[in-house]
């Protein structure tokens, strides 16, 4: 019948050629004159990247497998416990995909797009806590004066993981003072 590995990812090419290798990448993602400062990205397969030997220490993840999605269209993902907002206070969060628990929602993780989708309401809660942001309706992002610092922090596995405020805003491209909010709302489909 042929080889049944043909198409398939890269990554699961390269895990194949060695069995021996722990089955894992790291990943972290450049940042280009963002505030005056560079970060190179660094990204590793089967061993941590240097600098980050912590997350050895993290807990691990299983994936949320979506019911109704086919094995072919599953994503990386996980289920995040709560949402903390610039208030400090949690984000009351309720997923509409099946099969996922009550007070949580299931995160897709893609290192290929710049900005983290969620429903928006939780934008809308976000961003409109912030002085000077406004949601502009026709790009479908939140906007506000760069000078505004954005705390924003994910609890996924029981531990917080706050967003820096750098990745939680982005300038705009033709005016450097008004920058849009990075977690924005889903595309309506």
């Amino acid at each position: 019948m042929g080889d049944k590995s043909i198409g398939d990812p890269l990554i699961d090419n390269i895990f194949r050629q060695d069995l021996n290798s722990p089955n894992f990448i790291t990943a972290l993602l450049s940042r280009q004159s963002d505030q005056g400062v560079s970060v190179d990205g660094k990204f590793s397969i089967g061993k941590v990247a240097s600098g980050l030997e912590q997350i050895t220490q993290m807990p691990q993840l299983p994936v949320v497998t979506l019911h109704g999605s086919s094995s072919i269209n599953q994503h990386w993902s996980s289920l995040v416990d709560a949402i903390i907002g610039p208030n400090g206070r949690s984000i009351p969060i309720q997923s509409t995909a099946n099969g996922v628990p009550k007070g949580q929602f299931a995160a897709v993780y893609d290192t290929g797009f710049t900005y983290p989708q969620v429903p928006k309401y939780i934008s809308d809660a976000i961003y409109q806590q912030i002085p000077g942001a406004q949601f502009d309706f026709s790009s479908q992002f939140w906007t506000m004066p760069c000078d505004q610092e954005v705390n924003i922090t994910f609890v996924i596995g029981g531990r917080d993981y706050p967003i820096h405020p750098w990745d939680a805003t982005m300038p705009n491209e033709g005016d450097k003072t008004i920058c849009r909010g990075s977690v924005c709302k889903l595309s309506d489909i």
